[in-house]
């Protein structure tokens, strides 16, 4: 019964992030649909948290099994993210130079 409502709730995960991929087939704005996920994330936890209390199996092992998504996004903008920021620093850097040398 447990690994039944682990897997109703990952089916349940699912639904949303088709949901959220639905409406970037629909073009809504990046932001709109981050904070759209940010809010449901919110709202699902908190039913999750409400059926099955906080310290269930099935809440741990459903967290446990969420967690590899939101893991994989976080590391996808610290790969996307630090590249640009070790830019940023360089290109600051340079245009400095080339101020001081024309000044």
């Amino acid at each position: 019964m447990e690994t039944f409502l682990i897997i109703i709730n990952i089916a349940i995960l699912l639904i949303l992030i088709l949901g959220l991929f639905m409406l970037q087939k629909k073009h809504v704005s990046f932001s709109k649909r981050v904070f759209t996920a940010l809010g449901l994330g919110v709202i699902f936890g908190f039913v999750i948290h409400f059926i099955y209390g906080t310290t269930s199996a099935v809440t741990v092992k459903s967290i446990d099994w969420f967690n590899i998504m939101g893991t994989g996004y976080v590391k996808l903008l610290q790969m996307v993210v630090m590249p640009l920021v070790f830019i940023s620093i360089v290109g600051a850097f340079t245009k400095l130079k080339l101020t001081k040398n024309i000044g």
